[in-house]
C-alpha cells in the first residue's frame, strides 16, 4: 500500500512538472510573438527591420521625457523612442547591439543617466519580461543580477509564479494573435507622455551611485558606437526640487570625463533652471507632457546647432 502510495505521488509530481514545464513554455513563446505594451515593444527592438536616424535608448525618465514625433517635426529627422523603464547599464550595453543588428546602426543616439544607472543593483526591473529570452547568451548580464532568472533556464515550474496576470494575458494574445497582432501597437514611435503631478516643496538629495564593472560596459557602448559611426549624446535628465549629494559629484564627474574621452557630448540638465518648474513633471524625477515638450525643444534646438556647423 505504502508503495503504491508512494509510486502514486512520484508520478503526480512528475506530471505536475510536466505541465508546469510546458505552461512555461508556451508563455514564453506567445510573450515573444507579442506586438504591444513593453513586452511588444522589447520584441520590437530585437526582431523589426525599420530602420530609424536617430534613437533614444534609455531608462523610464527617458521614456516619459522625449516625444520623437515632436522632435522630428522640429528637426526633420526620423527618430525613435527606444527606451524602456529600469534600464540600467548592463541593459543599455546589451539592448543596443541587439538594436543596431535588426535596425542599423543610428546616426545620431541619445543615452541617459540617472541616479542608478552605473550603480545597478542586484536586481533587474521587472525581470520576468525577460523569461522568454534567458537562453539567449547576451542575457548572461541579466542572469548575473538577478538570479530568479535563472529559474526560466534551469528549472521552469518555479519560474512561473513570476508571471503576473498582465504577461500571462499578453502571452495568450501573442499565442492566439488576437485584436492586433500582425502588426506592432508601438504608439507615439515609442513615447509614453505623463500627466501633471501634485506639488512637492521639499528639496531632496540625489544619490548617483556607481560600479566599477559598470565603466567598462560604458565604454564598451561607446567603442560600438564609435565603431559604427554613431554621434553619441549623454543626457543627464532635469530632477524637480533635487540637489546633488557630495558623492554624486565625483560620479558625474568621471561620467562626464569618460564621455568626453570617448568623443560623446554630454547635456546635463540636473541643474537647469528652465526645468524648475512643478508644472514640468509627473513626479520628482519624471517629466510630464508638458516638460517632454520643453526638453524635446531643447534637444531638437541643440541638434540643429550641432549639425547645422
Amino acid at each position: 500500500m505504502k508503495k503504491r502510495f508512494f509510486q502514486l505521488f512520484i508520478v503526480c509530481i512528475g506530471a505536475v512538472l510536466i505541465i508546469s514545464t510546458l505552461f512555461y513554455f508556451l508563455i514564453c513563446a506567445g510573450l515573444r510573438n507579442v506586438k504591444r505594451d513593453a513586452e511588444g515593444k522589447f520584441n520590437y527592438i530585437l526582431k523589426d527591420t525599420t530602420y530609424y536616424n536617430t534613437v533614444f535608448l534609455g531608462s523610464s525618465t527617458m521614456h516619459v521625457g522625449i516625444n520623437p514625433i515632436q522632435f522630428d517635426s522640429l528637426t526633420g529627422t526620423n527618430s525613435f523612442n527606444a527606451s524602456m523603464d529600469g534600464l540600467a547599464i548592463t541593459e543599455l550595453n546589451m539592448f543596443l547591439p541587439k538594436y543596431i543588428a535588426a535596425h542599423g546602426a543610428p546616426k545620431h543616439l541619445y543615452i541617459n543617466c540617472d541616479e542608478t544607472t552605473m550603480g545597478f543593483s542586484q536586481k533587474v526591473w521587472d525581470f520576468s519580461q525577460y523569461y522568454p529570452y534567458v537562453n539567449d547568451p547576451d542575457m548572461d548580464g541579466l542572469l548575473e543580477r538577478e538570479p530568479k532568472l535563472l529559474l526560466g533556464k534551469y528549472f521552469p515550474p518555479a519560474a512561473i509564479p513570476y508571471f503576473g496576470d498582465p504577461l500571462k494575458n499578453l502571452a495568450l494574445i501573442g499565442l492566439f494573435k488576437t485584436g492586433k497582432g500582425t502588426k506592432y501597437d508601438i504608439p507615439m514611435k515609442g513615447f509614453v507622455p505623463k500627466a501633471q503631478m501634485q506639488k512637492k516643496d521639499t528639496t531632496l538629495e540625489a544619490f548617483f551611485v556607481e560600479r566599477d564593472h559598470a565603466w567598462q560596459l560604458l565604454a564598451e557602448t561607446y567603442t560600438l558606437c564609435n565603431k559604427n559611426k554613431v554621434a553619441v549624446t549623454l543626457i543627464l535628465m532635469p530632477r524637480y526640487n533635487y540637489s546633488l549629494s557630495r558623492s554624486s559629484v565625483p560620479v558625474i564627474d568621471k561620467l562626464k570625463s569618460v564621455s568626453t574621452a570617448f568623443g560623446v557630448k554630454v547635456l546635463d540638465f540636473t541643474a537647469d533652471q528652465r526645468f524648475a518648474d512643478n508644472n514640468l513633471f509627473f513626479d520628482r524625477i519624471h517629466l510630464d507632457k508638458n516638460g517632454a515638450e520643453l526638453l524635446t525643444s531643447v534637444l531638437a534646438k541643440d541638434f540643429k546647432a550641432s549639425t547645422t556647423q
